[in-house]
């Protein structure tokens, strides 16, 4: 495992890496594998054309869609939202299928749709107040977020490194403290 460490083969065979952002960059610039800084660029991903919503048309809840596992934060979510009146659509499979299911049963507000196509996703931004991103560990580039952009909508994420670099506070969205279902953006009352 420490052959292509040692012979560099990283740097001496292989040209030119991409990275999605300018955090996972200096991640890799920054690791054991001693990549050349110049050998590394920065090129993000990209969603289609999407037809862009205007925000008078929104209905009054929230969307999450993501895989239902614990480092995405859906059981932070569901903390968050439990018990409460504001509505919270979720998209999505994974291993905490039954958790989600259960809070769907137990609370009016937490509607679960399942596994959604695109196009389906796409109808959702362009309805919802706001995109959730709750995550607990560092995200790359979420598609989703690039959706949400893409049809106008607002992001509201965990302030964990790389998503607040990507979604900037009170700009194009909102940052609440990463891992905590209780603590409100100071901002949101403002």
């Amino acid at each position: 495992c420490a052959l292509p460490i040692l012979i560099k083969t990283w740097n001496n065979k292989v040209s030119l890496y991409i990275s999605l952002t300018e955090f996972a960059r200096n991640k890799f610039i920054n690791s054991s594998l001693n990549l050349l800084p110049e050998k590394i660029v920065v090129k993000p991903n990209s969603v289609g054309n999407v037809e862009y919503s205007s925000f008078c048309k929104r209905e009054n809840y929230f969307l999450f869609v993501g895989r239902l596992s614990q480092e995405k934060g859906i059981d932070v979510l569901l903390k968050a939202f439990e018990n409460k009146s504001i509505i919270i659509e979720i998209i999505g499979d994974g291993p905490l299928k039954p958790l989600v299911e259960k809070m769907s049963a137990n609370n009016a507000n937490i509607k679960y749709l399942g596994y959604k196509d695109k196009s389906f996703i796409i109808s959702k931004l362009k309805e919802c107040l706001a995109l959730i991103v709750p995550s607990i560990c560092y995200e790359n580039l979420p598609t989703s977020i690039l959706e949400a952009y893409s049809t106008g909508t607002p992001v509201i994420i965990s302030d964990i490194d790389n998503l607040n670099e990507i979604v900037l506070d009170m700009y194009n969205g909102i940052h609440f403290k990463t891992n905590d279902p209780d603590r409100k953006s100071t901002r949101l009352n403002s």
